[in-house]
C-alpha cells in the first residue's frame, strides 16, 4: 500500500514538473502549440555542425592552393629586414635636403597691400598688389611704398607690370613700389596688379684689369689695391668670358645692372667709378659716399637712374641712363682700398 502511494506521488511530481516546463518554454520562447519535436527541427544538432564544418574545409581546399600562399609569403620582407632597409634609406637622405627647403614659390607679406612670392631656384620674384584708393589723378606717377622689397630680391633695374583699369605697376631697383593710371579715377576703387622679375644672377669677376700698375695683395678673401705711382690708376672688373688688353676693353657691363661690395678700409683719394664712354659717374669714397670703413655698397643702374646705397640707406641718385659700362675703382696717387664680396648682377 505504501509503495503504490509513493508511486502515485512520484507520478504527480513528474507531471507537475512537465507542466512547469511547458509553461516556462511557452512563455520564454513564445511557443503556443507546444510540440518538442517540431521545435527542435529549427536547430542544428552537434552532428549537423560537424557535417557543415567538414564541407566548408573541403570547399576551401578545392578553391585555395595553400602551397601557393606559403610560397608567396616566403618572398615577403620580414619586419627585421624592413626596419634595416628604412634605416639605410634615412641615412642616405640625411643631409641632402631639410624639410624647410623648397624648389617652389614661397610667399612673404610685406604689408597689408603687398605680398612678394620668391622662387630661389629660378631666381624669380612676383609681387602681388591690392590697394584701395579714394581717388587718383590721370597720367601721374605715384610712389606708394619706399624700399619695401627686401634688398636681396630687388630687380636689377625697373620691373613693370599691369594693374586693372589699364594701369601700370612698377618696382624700382631700390625696392620701391609705385604706379600710374591712364585716366583720372574720381571715386573710391581698388587697384589690383602684379609684377614679375628676375632678381639677378651673381657674377663674381673672374679677373680684373689693372690700369697703371697698381699694387694688388689678396688675402683672407679680401683684395687690397694701392697706387704708389704719381698718376691715377684703375682696377676694373673684367666680365667672365672676355679678355682685356687695354682699358677700353673692360667696357663690358650692360645696363641694367647691380653692383654689390664691402669696403673694408681706404686711404687718400679713392673712388668707385662707372663709365660708359660718354657719362662718367665717379664717387669719392669719403666726400661723396661718406664711408667710414666696413661699409656695404649697392649700386643699381636702370634705364633712367643710378642709385647709390650705403648700409641700406640711399646716399646719391644720378639721373642718367647708362649704356654698356666699365665698373671698378679709380685711385689717385698714394691712395688705397681694401674690399671684399664684389659681385655684379645682371
Amino acid at each position: 500500500m505504501s509503495d503504490e502511494y509513493q508511486l502515485r506521488k512520484d507520478v504527480d511530481r513528474f507531471k507537475k514538473f512537465l507542466d512547469q516546463l511547458e509553461s516556462s518554454i511557452s512563455s520564454k520562447l513564445d511557443i503556443d502549440d507546444f510540440t518538442i519535436s517540431s521545435w527542435l527541427d529549427n536547430y542544428y544538432t552537434s552532428g549537423d555542425i560537424d557535417t557543415l564544418l567538414s564541407n566548408l574545409v573541403e570547399n576551401i581546399d578545392e578553391k585555395i592552393d595553400t602551397d601557393t600562399i606559403t610560397e608567396e609569403l616566403r618572398h615577403k620582407v620580414d619586419e627585421l629586414e624592413l626596419t634595416t632597409q628604412v634605416a639605410t634609406l634615412n641615412t642616405s637622405i640625411s643631409g641632402k635636403a631639410d624639410k624647410v627647403h623648397t624648389h617652389g614659390w614661397v610667399g612673404m607679406i610685406l604689408n597689408k597691400w603687398i605680398t612678394l612670392y620668391v622662387n630661389e631656384t629660378l631666381g624669380l620674384c612676383e609681387l602681388k598688389f591690392a590697394k584701395e584708393f579714394a581717388s587718383a589723378q590721370g597720367d601721374t606717377y605715384y610712389r606708394w611704398h619706399n624700399n619695401i622689397v627686401p634688398q636681396k630680391y630687388r630687380p636689377v633695374g625697373n620691373a613693370f607690370g599691369a594693374m586693372n583699369y589699364g594701369s601700370v605697376l612698377r618696382v624700382q631697383a631700390d625696392g620701391s613700389v609705385g604706379g600710374y593710371f591712364p585716366r583720372a579715377m574720381p571715386n573710391r576703387f581698388t587697384g589690383l596688379g602684379s609684377v614679375m622679375w628676375h632678381y639677378g644672377v651673381n657674377m663674381i669677376p673672374s679677373n680684373w684689369y689693372n690700369y697703371n700698375n697698381l699694387i694688388v695683395n689678396e688675402s683672407d678673401n679680401q683684395i687690397q689695391i694701392s697706387n704708389t705711382g704719381s698718376s691715377w690708376g684703375g682696377y676694373f672688373a673684367n666680365k667672365t668670358g672676355t679678355s682685356a688688353s687695354s682699358i677700353s676693353d673692360v667696357i663690358d657691363w650692360d645696363s641694367p645692372f647691380r653692383v654689390e661690395l664691402d669696403i673694408v678700409t681706404f686711404t687718400g683719394n679713392a673712388y668707385l667709378q662707372i663709365y660708359d664712354g660718354t657719362s662718367i659717374l665717379q664717387k669719392h669714397l669719403s666726400t661723396d659716399l661718406n664711408l667710414r670703413n666696413n661699409n656695404h655698397i649697392i649700386i643699381n643702374s636702370d634705364a633712367e637712374t643710378v642709385i647709390w646705397d650705403v648700409d641700406d640707406e640711399l646716399v646719391v641718385t644720378d639721373e642718367v641712363a647708362l649704356g654698356t659700362s666699365r665698373i671698378g675703382f679709380r685711385l689717385n696717387a698714394n691712395a688705397s682700398v681694401t674690399f671684399k664680396n664684389f659681385n655684379i648682377e645682371q
